[in-house]
């Protein structure tokens, strides 16, 4: 695929776990498809907070070809509903920071595209936005920034719609607002450690995968 960057499992974490090699003891692919695989975040602020990933070493999800874009919509339509009933918490939101095209500066904190998908409350991710974003009607339309070379922010929160902003945004971008909303200026760094108590919760509710 002319998207696909020459890397190899042996130099991407993600892509050694979606080979069937995990790093880390979490890293272990939950559901999976022919294009994608489900982890649990590391490191995670809510319990059942999960990760979309493409086989495909891309920097973002807009590099996808159309094709695997209508499915990874699919596919986060199956991973919503499901957090939202293992959580309890009728609120989701679906976020990727999309990376640069490996031109310049790349600010999310993995060099392999992922959705993030987790239970959200008590915080408004969109008013943080650079220019609060403009409005798309899903994930299939990140096709429009293939040619963009700078990174951008994707958001589908239930209780605000879709949307993306373009422009430069902190690493770890959420973690920071969640973590500033419990006021907390230091602990949005997932660097700092797992979150081992969730982690394993939720692995314990999501192993087998529900149905």
């Amino acid at each position: 695929m002319g998207s696909e960057l020459a890397i190899t499992h042996e130099e991407c974490d993600f892509c050694s776990a979606l080979a069937g090699y995990p790093r880390k003891w979490y890293d272990r692919v939950l559901w999976e498809t022919r294009g994608f695989g489900v982890f649990v975040s590391s490191a995670p602020f809510f319990p059942c907070s999960l990760m979309i990933m493409p086989r495909s070493h891309v920097y973002r999800v807009a590099q996808l070809p159309q094709h695997e874009l209508e499915q990874l919509e699919a596919i986060i339509a199956d991973v919503r509903a499901i957090v939202a009933r293992v959580s309890g918490e009728p609120r989701v939101a679906v976020f990727e920071h999309g990376q640069a095209d490996g031109s310049g500066p790349r600010p999310a904190c993995v060099e392999h595209a992922h959705i993030h998908v987790m239970p959200i409350r008590d915080i408004d991710i969109l008013p943080n936005m650079l220019g609060h974003g403009d409005e798309v009607s899903s994930v299939s339309r990140l096709t429009v920034l293939r040619d963009i070379t700078g990174p951008y922010f994707y958001l589908d929160d239930d209780a605000v719609g879709k949307y993306v902003g373009r422009g430069e945004y902190p690493s770890q971008f959420v973690r920071r607002l969640l973590a500033a909303s419990r006021g907390d200026d230091m602990g949005w760094d997932y660097a700092l450690g797992a979150n081992e108590d969730l982690v394993r919760w939720t692995l314990d509710r999501m192993t087998p995968w529900p149905t």
